[in-house]
């Protein structure tokens, strides 16, 4: 593996958004890994510490707030891009908070 492509990590559990983003991303040279849930992604970020994180906000097992939340603890340094199929994420999410 060349140690100078850069690894992104996609997690979302749909299966459409997952391939539609590796597609693109590795087609502009990326190195691309998946996961379909917060415990893979976690996961994921410990055996293949990618530079960035394209996180789903709502999604299954541990969802995209808990991933969040153990990703930054294990290296804050990794660029995450939180996205979301839902309307209104962003008031939900402060509404929460």
């Amino acid at each position: 593996m060349d140690e100078h492509v850069l690894t992104i990590l996609v997690v979302d559990d749909d299966p459409e958004v997952l391939r539609t983003l590796e597609e693109y991303l590795t087609g502009h040279g990326y190195r691309v890994v998946t996961a379909t849930n917060g415990v893979e992604a976690f996961l994921q970020v410990w055996r293949q510490r990618p530079r960035a994180v394209i996180l789903d906000l709502f999604m299954p097992r541990l969802g995209g707030l808990g991933a969040l939340d153990r990703i930054r603890r294990m290296d804050a340094s990794i660029v995450v891009v939180i996205i979301s199929g839902v309307e209104n994420a962003v008031e939900m999410v402060k509404e929460a908070g």
